[in-house]
């Protein structure tokens, strides 16, 4: 490992330390206001004073979701830098900015046009783009002539990717044309939804795909080629005839209504090992809609929904304890002998 790898391996631990702190003083604090709101009292003194010290413990929750949705941020604006190959030693060296700029290896004029394109399709104005990155009105016009050598800075480039509704690796190295109003509509239902995925507000799970389900058609199929058929249910795509399901267990989902889920289906095709998903909206339990699939679609929008897929996998393989269990292991852990829980 490289001594800048070690450097954001060091920098990432940090990081994800400070927000279990959070974490854990958010968890503490929820428990102070469940005290503080079973408390019993006699008097309206008593009960005027349990007011006030709810709304202090409701304050100090804010802050600190505040707090917690400003790391998450910043944990995912540097993972954004180590893929750009920055050194972590310069991020948090305002005056380096110009020189963390200069060790981005992109081809610059490529990354403005697709700037350009992007907003001319979301309406974007560049002086928000600017504003946002922390730059002076005109930076990018500045930036862009054919005789500077000056690169982005590294912010504008966070800026540009999050006011564009893309990813920093796509506005580097993709290639935004021909993009669609349909592809920049589904592109924001993607991002909205990642967005709730990696701060926890929708709970992703594992799609059963068996006979049961309504993505199994009877088919039939003469198993020793003798002419004797048989009726046996298989995955039938609703884009590509002859595709495969990848692993059965692979498929997920996730609510979108009180009655509706989206359900994410990863498959490959014939002689093919790559993975591509396809989206379905299940009202029900039967009754579904196919939304779109990877193969055919806009490659940004491609790659969204692979990090989408990626990331909800990530969530559902968290361990959660359940906050009765969690109150028992605690009092078990507080006394530090077995037996005198």
């Amino acid at each position: 490992m490289s001594s800048e790898a070690k450097r954001w391996v060091e920098r990432n631990n940090q990081l994800e330390k400070q927000l279990s702190e959070l974490r854990t003083k958010k968890n503490f604090l929820e428990k102070q206001r469940t005290a503080i709101r079973n408390r019993d009292v006699n008097s309206g003194a008593a009960m005027l004073n349990r007011m006030k010290e709810q709304e202090e413990i409701e304050r100090q929750i804010i802050d600190c979701e505040k707090e917690i949705s400003k790391l998450k941020k910043q944990i995912d604006d540097e993972a954004d830098m180590e893929f750009l190959g920055i050194d972590p030693a310069t991020v948090e060296d305002e005056n380096s900015e110009e020189e963390a700029a200069g060790a981005l290896k992109i081809d610059k004029a490529k990354f403005f046009k697709n700037v350009r394109n992007l907003i001319k399709l979301r309406g974007v104005k560049i002086s928000q783009i600017e504003k946002d990155a922390g730059c002076s009105v005109g930076y990018m016009s500045r930036v862009d002539k054919p005789d500077s050598n000056t690169m982005p800075t590294l912010n504008f480039v966070i800026s540009a990717a999050t006011n564009l509704g893309v990813t920093v690796e796509d506005l580097l190295y993709g290639t935004v044309e021909d993009v669609s109003d349909q592809d920049l509509y589904f592109m924001d239902f993607v991002q909205a939804l990642d967005t709730k995925t990696k701060n926890e507000e929708i709970e992703w799970k594992q799609y059963v795909l068996d006979n049961d389900s309504p993505f199994y058609r009877e088919t039939q199929f003469d198993a020793n080629n003798n002419g004797t058929e048989y009726f046996v249910k298989f995955f039938v795509s609703s884009f590509v005839d002859g595709r495969k399901k990848a692993e059965a267990a692979d498929a997920i989902a996730a609510p979108l209504t009180p009655t509706s889920r989206l359900v994410i289906i990863p498959v490959v095709d014939d002689g093919q090992d790559k993975v591509f998903y396809e989206l379905y909206l299940l009202e029900g339990s039967s009754n579904y809609t196919p939304m779109l699939e990877t193969s055919a679609c806009n490659a940004t929008l491609a790659s969204n929904i692979g990090t989408l897929y990626e990331n909800a996998r990530k969530g559902m393989n968290k361990l959660n304890i359940d906050e009765r269990v969690k109150s028992v292991i605690d009092q078990f852990m507080a006394t530090g002998k077995r037996g005198e829980v």
